[in-house]
């Protein structure tokens, strides 16, 4: 099984720039990394993730070296997370998937033909459910270009031969920081803006906050919705619903809703997000 890499091989694998002019933080540049010619790694151990009637397959996660040697699962600007798939993933692919009780359809059915980012996609289930309904385009970006090579790109190709309707010829993949990520996306892909942005676990740390709410000002539709999956407090870290709804509104840009909350175990919730007309 492949191994996830040490904390100093990942921090050397890919370029970095500073964060901004009076900040020595560095964090991995954007990278675009192509789907077409990659094959599933068939020695790889599958398992499941099921949400409502879907059933996503994903390789097995493999051991994260860099996170056990800091008893961490999330280590600022070397490893993001993005091997594990967190509790707020479920919430959001069960809010996606589940049926309305007097039509029968479920959100999902609302991308078809539309423009769909899983931001910050770890294993990429939320895109790939995304892809079984026919969106014009998917996009998956995390902050690791290890995650996307070795966990995002399989759980695509391993679930292509179950949904025949995923197109692969419709898929974009990005590793690196959020900042980089627009930048590329505004130079190489001008005037592309998605209708819907899917992400959850990320407002665990409020100095990324700026970052998070540029991707969202730069990149969501005029008319796009963003579905935003969190738990309410991450205690130790200083991240947190109310905080970042702080956040959207001194913006003064968007609007926001809690359209979902857990109601048993740690407070979780999901945040339905809109750009404000001007």
């Amino acid at each position: 099984m492949t191994q996830y890499k040490t904390i100093s091989t990942i921090a050397s694998a890919l370029t970095s720039k500073p964060v901004d002019d009076d900040s020595n933080e560095t964090f991995f540049k954007c990278d675009e990394i192509p789907l077409k010619g990659k094959t599933e790694d068939e020695s790889r151990e599958l398992t499941n993730f099921s949400s409502n009637h879907y059933e996503i397959w994903y390789p097995k996660p493999v051991e994260c070296q860099a996170t056990e040697t800091s008893h961490s699962d999330l280590l600022s600007g070397v490893y993001e997370g993005g091997l594990k798939i967190w509790e707020c993933t479920q919430d959001l692919a069960d809010f996606l998937t589940k049926s309305d009780d007097d039509t029968e359809k479920t959100l999902l059915a609302d991308f078809e033909g539309k423009r769909i980012l899983d931001l910050g996609c770890g294993v990429g289930v939320l895109g790939v459910l995304a892809m079984t309904h026919n969106a014009k385009c998917v996009t998956f970006q995390d902050y690791n270009k290890e995650v996307i090579e070795t966990t995002t790109i399989s759980t695509i190709l391993c679930n292509k031969s179950i949904y025949e309707e995923m197109d692969l010829n419709n898929v974009n993949l990005f590793s690196g920081d959020w900042d980089s990520f627009v930048d590329v996306m505004k130079e190489k892909h001008a005037g592309t803006k998605f209708d819907y942005i899917l992400t959850s676990e990320t407002i665990y740390n409020e100095k990324y906050y700026k970052k998070l709410l540029n991707v969202f000002r730069e990149l969501l539709a005029d008319d796009g919705t963003v579905f935003l999956a969190a738990k309410t407090i991450y205690f130790g870290v200083g991240g947190g619903m109310r905080s970042f709804e702080k956040a959207l509104t001194d913006t003064k840009e968007f609007k926001s809703d809690v359209v979902w909350k857990s109601e048993v175990g740690v407070l979780r919730e999901i945040l339905k997000i809109n750009k404000i007309s001007s």
